[in-house]
This record gives structure tokens, sequence and C-alpha cells, in this order.
């Protein structure tokens, strides 16, 4: 927790251009699974997907556990709840979509499974983003090591193809996983039943 008060608090001019470049296409990205408007950001951060969204006259609620990036958050898309996303304040299927972006890999296997579900539950259909095993940012992170520079996210997991399958295959039959930039998407529907 210490760590990512840390990071919302520190300026990182370069690495938020990136993060705005991405965010913009990762939006595009995401309008094309739904035309509902009430969408659920979990580990919203500075709430720069939400705001793009918001934007584009979608609703949006932003969850993150950082004091700091939901205040940061607040001043930008107004409606966004300190609490922690395997615990989430909110009835089953409130949302017609829950998307995270830079979340799941930052968890242990158990506590991942855990915040999928709360997301399935509380959503009809899910949108993540996870950085590839041999993408750019695993490469770069592998190069940050070998010249002993401190990575900038902590506890980051890169993730294989197979991987992802596995890790879905407990929560829907109907999913998919596309190639996106340097990560790569995975997105299910929620079957009515569960």
């Amino acid at each position: 927790m210490d760590v990512w008060e840390r990071y919302w608090t520190k300026p990182r001019r370069l690495l938020n251009l990136c993060r705005i470049i991405f965010n913009v296409l990762y939006v595009r990205r995401i309008k094309k699974f739904t035309a509902h408007s009430l969408i659920l950001e979990v580990g919203c951060g500075t709430g720069s997907c939400s705001q793009l969204l918001r934007g584009e006259g979608y609703e949006t609620v932003g969850v993150d556990i950082s004091p700091t990036a939901c205040k940061v958050s607040k001043k930008r898309v107004g409606n966004v709840i300190l609490a922690d996303g395997r615990s989430l304040p909110f009835r089953d299927k409130t949302f017609s979509l829950c998307f995270s972006q830079g979340l799941i890999e930052h968890f242990s296997s158990e506590d991942e499974k855990c915040l999928i579900k709360e997301m399935s539950r509380t959503s009809c259909m899910i949108v993540l983003s996870v950085p590839k095993f041999r993408g750019l940012l695993h490469i770069v992170h592998r190069l940050f090591n070998l010249i002993h520079v401190k990575w900038i996210f902590p506890d980051e997991h890169y993730y294989s193809r197979g991987e992802l399958e596995r890790t879905l295959r407990d929560f829907s039959s109907i999913h998919w996983t596309e190639g996106f930039l340097f990560m790569d998407l995975i997105g299910f529907m929620i079957p009515e039943n569960s």
C-alpha cells in the first residue's frame, strides 16, 4: 500500500505521457464492447481512463485502494470510491462493464482470482489489460534489472497466453485474448446464471 501512495505522489512526466497515449487507445477499445453507460473502473489510479470515457458520455465509477489516487481521481471524474477491488461495495450486476488497466499483475494468484471474481459479480462484462511475457514492458524490466536500476512498478507479473487462459478458465467459457500494443487485452462475458 505504501508503494502505491509513493507512486501516485511522485510526478513522472515521461511515464504519464506514455500512459495517456495507451489510455486513449485502450478506452477506444473498451467503447466497442458496450453501448451501455454505467462502467466500473477497478484500480482507477488518477482516473485518466474514466475521464476519457466520461468525455464520451459514459457514466463511470472508479475504485482504488490508494487514498492519494482517489483524491486525484475525484478531481477529474468525481465518482470515485476508496475501496479494495477484492471486496467491491456494489450489488451484483450493477455495471454493464467493469475494466482495469495495469492492476491484476500486481497481485498474488489467489488475490488475482478474488479480484476477477468480484469484478464478475458486479458486472456483465470484464475487460482487463495485462503486460505480456516477453513483451516490451517485460524486456525493459529485465534491462533495468541488468543495470541494477529499480523498476517503477512493484511486484509486476508478466503473462503468457497459456497463463491467461488458465487464469480465466474458472470464470467463463466465453472469453478472448488479443494483443494490444505491449499488453494483452483479455475480456469475457459473464454468464447469466453466475
